[in-house]
C-alpha cells in the first residue's frame, strides 16, 4: 500500500489504515487452519484497539457472504443495513470501512450481544467438540462467554 496523502496535511486528518489478511474480514473473519482461537482472539483484541476511523483493508472479498451470516444471526442489527447498501453499490468493498464500522456490524466483534449469544446457545450443543476449534464464531464466543 502506498500512502498517497500530501505530507502538508496534519496527521490527525488522514485516518489510518490496516491490512488484516485472513484475521479480519468485512462483517466476518477467518478459519483458522494456524494458531489457536486464543490467537485469534487476541489479534482481535489488538485490531479492536485501534482509532475507530481506521480503515480496514482485508485479505479477501468475502464481503456480500459475510453479510447473509451476519443478517442470519443478528437480522435486527441497523449496521447492515449500511453494509447491505456498500454491498449493493460496490463490488469491491475493500479499503471502504472502517474498524468502528467492524464493531457496530462484525458479529465476531459483536460477541457479548444477545442475538450471538442467543445464536451460541443453539448451536454449541450441536456442533461435535472436535469442531469447534476450527469453527470461528462458535470458538471464540466460547473463550469470550467462559473467560
Amino acid at each position: 500500500m502506498t500512502d498517497t496523502a500530501p505530507p502538508s496535511l496534519p496527521s490527525e486528518s488522514v485516518p489510518g489504515a490496516v491490512f488484516t489478511g485472513d484475521t479480519l474480514f468485512i462483517a466476518g473473519c477467518g478459519i483458522f487452519f494456524e494458531g489457536t482461537g486464543a490467537e485469534m482472539h487476541a489479534a482481535f483484541e489488538r485490531l479492536a484497539a485501534l482509532p475507530d476511523a481506521t480503515v480496514t483493508y482485508v485479505g479477501h472479498e468475502y464481503t456480500a457472504g459475510n453479510l447473509r451470516f451476519a443478517r442470519s444471526i443478528d437480522p435486527e442489527n441497523a449496521a447492515l443495513v449500511r453494509l447491505g447498501e456498500l454491498v449493493s453499490q460496490h463490488a469491491v468493498t475493500v479499503g471502504r470501512t472502517t474498524i468502528g464500522d467492524e464493531k457496530e456490524w462484525n458479529v465476531f466483534w459483536r460477541l457479548t450481544s444477545e442475538p450471538v449469544r442467543y445464536v451460541k446457545s443453539l448451536n454449541l450443543s450441536l456442533t461435535p467438540l472436535h469442531n469447534i476449534e476450527k469453527h470461528p464464531l462458535l470458538l471464540l464466543v466460547t473463550l469470550v462467554l467462559t473467560s
